[in-house]
């Protein structure tokens, strides 16, 4: 099992390969955390959302407009996480 900080640093990796530096909101849905990267102000086409296995640790973008995904968020628990990952503007 994963721990969720070590989480945290992947995802915040893979958003940062792709120019999202940092998240604001992270969503349990159950097998998997999932990782809303960049400024929650500004619209992006595309995908700003990863998701981390909590078994494996594979982290992958996750395509948050599908409906089942999107179903699995509205279920979901919003997560707390540490600050040194939180979006901040530059």
């Amino acid at each position: 099992m994963m721990k969720f900080e070590t989480a945290c640093k992947t995802a915040y990796d893979t958003l940062k390969s792709d120019n999202f530096v940092g998240f604001y909101l992270v969503v349990d849905i159950g097998d998997r955390w999932v990782f809303f990267g960049g400024n929650p102000n500004e619209v992006y086409y595309g995908v700003r959302t990863v998701s981390v296995e909590k078994d494996s640790g594979k982290c992958a973008w996750f395509m948050a407009q599908s409906e089942e995904n999107n179903d699995k968020l509205e279920r979901g628990i919003e997560v707390d996480f540490p600050k040194n990952f939180r979006y901040k503007a530059s």
